[in-house]
């Protein structure tokens, strides 16, 4: 069994070692390549799901697609730290302590000196598994349940997950004073930062959250999802027992697996051609040329104005705006205009008039 695990271990830490050698000796070329490459990605994504390409070389604007690219990096960087928080709290403190971790290593870190692989899953579900598993759950209850007293009781949950399992690590695991004390605060900070990060993940995923239907479906798609990233969460914390590099590269990869099936991926480009106002957006009026208006045979009504209304910006930027209206008469029309015979485009601010500079 030990030779089987060592294989596993020593083909894991050669696969990583070539990737970060190669990393290096290529750094330059990555920097260089990788940026625009992913930028662009994200722009070919989102032309794709619209059914166009623009009437220029998107490949001219390379600062648009570095920045799309470190917008997406920084998504997903974000909620890799979040998922690492509390394995780097387990790093920091319980196995930093001496006589904690001689008393891990007997059971957990090589668990084929003690020839009892039972207790090594024991101590797992002990120390890592069950306390972030409960806090996520009891979170997930407060925030259903308890809405009006919800942050009382976030802070009150990694204290009481805490004191039982602290507890229970006295009775079963035989753990000393100072090793409970370190356990205590362990589990207070990583329980917290769990529950952090799995509120953070759901806020960023909550329109795929709001699109699962009525409010028990939702609830029980955070449900799931909660316990998904607990999961996920504590096999960050056994990682961390091989190493930072072990936490850093699985939070990294469970990072882009859960905004993948999460929809952030998926919607990222939309939103980030939204954010800058290059196309998807709603807008308000459309304000026209009056050589465009005198055009006969406009499948669309132009008001007396000159001007669309509601008219949907599918893309702005270049020598053409592509739109879709919806016609009075009936039917959605799509249609591409020269930017010359637009005037203005009138946007509403989404946030309140009233905000005060």
């Amino acid at each position: 069994m030990s030779n089987n695990t060592n294989i596993e271990e020593d083909a894991i830490d050669k696969t990583i070692a070539k990737f970060e050698a190669f990393a290096l000796k290529h750094l330059k070329e990555i920097l260089t390549i990788a940026p625009p490459i992913i930028g662009l990605s994200i722009f070919l994504s989102y032309f794709v799901k619209q059914g166009f390409y623009p009437s220029f070389d998107i490949l001219q604007f390379s600062s648009l697609l570095i920045f799309a690219f470190i917008i997406g990096a920084i998504l997903i960087l974000s909620i890799a730290s979040a998922l690492a928080a509390p394995g780097f709290i387990y790093k920091s403190i319980l196995l930093s302590h001496d006589k904690s971790k001689k008393k891990l290593r007997i059971h957990f870190i090589n668990p084929d000196e003690s020839e009892d692989r039972i207790q090594m899953f024991f101590v797992y579900r002990i120390l890592i598994f069950y306390p972030i598993l409960f806090g996520g759950l009891l979170n997930w209850l407060a925030v259903f349940s308890f809405s009006d007293h919800y942050m009382p009781i976030f802070f009150t949950i990694p204290l009481f997950i805490s004191l039982i399992f602290c507890a229970i690590s006295s009775q079963f695991l035989e753990f000393q004073a100072s090793s409970i004390f370190a356990l205590f605060l362990t589990l207070l900070i990583a329980v917290l930062m769990s529950n952090f990060s799995i509120l953070t993940i759901i806020l960023v995923a909550k329109e795929a959250i709001f699109n699962a239907g009525n409010d028990i479906a939702q609830s029980a798609v955070i449900l799931i999802g909660s316990i998904f990233i607990s999961l996920v969460i504590s096999i960050s914390c056994i990682a961390v027992l091989g190493g930072i590099r072990y936490l850093l590269y699985a939070c990294i990869i469970f990072s882009a697996v859960i905004l993948f099936y999460g929809g952030v991926l998926t919607s990222f480009p939309s939103k980030f051609i939204n954010m800058l106002s290059l196309g998807n957006y709603t807008a308000t009026s459309l304000v026209l040329t009056k050589d465009f208006c005198e055009i006969k045979n406009f499948p669309v009504e132009i008001n007396e104005k000159c001007e669309l209304t509601d008219a949907h910006i599918i893309w702005s930027l270049g020598d053409h705006t592509l739109a879709r209206v919806e016609s009075k008469a009936g039917g959605t029309y799509r249609f591409q205009i020269q930017n010359k015979y637009i005037r203005a485009i009138v946007r509403k601010n989404s946030k309140s008039d009233n905000i005060k500079n």
